[in-house]
């Protein structure tokens, strides 16, 4: 008795039914999920979920007509879809495509926001400072320490924030003569560059003996109201200097890494006041 049912089932392509109705609702499921996560438009996601469920229901009690026309609504949603958002789609395949070249290609930056050396800052760093000083390009790089530097910008007026990953390329293209944000500081927070084109104020009160121009009177000015680390070259010689807690020292070019990692370490250890004494006490 069991072989005459499964016979007839057979018979009746039953299996075959059920079989399509399930990779259809799959399909149209699958349909469902992909508009929605690139289309962010309700009126889109119901109008493409109400004519699957139409078609399913169609298909169930063989509604041809009926099954068509929501088939063929489906059909036109998705397409308009895909048409309004390409860009997003585009992004999509793109990524597909280049994900072995980001892999491939060497690290040369320092992410935002990710874990960072500090050996690797102090080598980006150099290899800028070093073209800076050999084409004689004027630079003044500021990095923040313990000190809240990155106010001087934040009233809109002073600077350029830009929040960029600290790349060498990128240094060297601020200071090039002729851009708009060559002239004025930088600012360096952690592996992020902040701000460029900073305008330091209070210079004039900076004394410095000889003749130094107004980037070496920032750097001494802003050194002794912050505890930041700031770095100069010189346009007119090329020659480098490193400002800290109101001193400017000058450094060869051989000895500058060296010489700015370790001030970059001594900064980075809080001082020690009177207060925290009384306090340990």
């Amino acid at each position: 008795m069991l072989n005459n049912v499964l016979v007839t089932i057979f018979d009746t392509n039953l299996v075959a039914a059920v079989f399509d109705f399930i990779l259809t609702f799959l399909a149209l499921a699958a349909l469902n999920l992909f508009i929605d996560y690139f289309v962010k438009r309700k009126f889109v996601w119901i109008s493409l979920a109400a004519s699957s469920v139409v078609y399913l229901i169609a298909e169930i009690f063989i509604m041809n007509y009926i099954a068509w026309l929501s088939l063929g609504v489906i059909v036109i949603v998705t397409i308009i879809s895909i048409f309004i958002n390409l860009t997003e789609f585009r992004t999509l395949f793109a990524n597909k495509f280049n994900r072995m070249k980001i892999i491939r290609k060497k690290k040369t930056t320092l992410e935002v926001d990710e874990p960072y050396a500090t050996s690797d800052l102090y080598d980006i760093i150099n290899t800028s400072v070093l073209y800076l000083s050999q084409y004689k390009i004027g630079a003044l790089l500021s990095f923040v320490r313990n000190d809240n530097l990155t106010e001087v910008c934040e009233d809109g007026n002073n600077g350029v924030i830009l929040k960029a990953p600290v790349n060498a390329e990128l240094i060297e293209t601020i200071f090039y003569k002729g851009t708009r944000l060559h002239d004025g500081a930088v600012i360096i927070k952690g592996n992020v560059i902040y701000a460029a084109a900073v305008m330091y104020k209070d210079v004039s009160t900076a004394t410095l003996d000889g003749k130094y121009g107004t980037r070496h009177r920032a750097a001494l000015a802003i050194s002794s109201q912050y505890d930041c680390v700031t770095v100069v070259v010189s346009e007119e010689t090329g020659n480098i200097s490193i400002a800290y807690k109101g001193v400017l020292e000058h450094y060869r070019r051989d000895s500058f890494k060296n010489a700015f990692a370790n001030i970059m370490e001594q900064a980075s250890t809080p001082i020690k006041t009177k207060e925290n004494d009384d306090e340990e006490e």
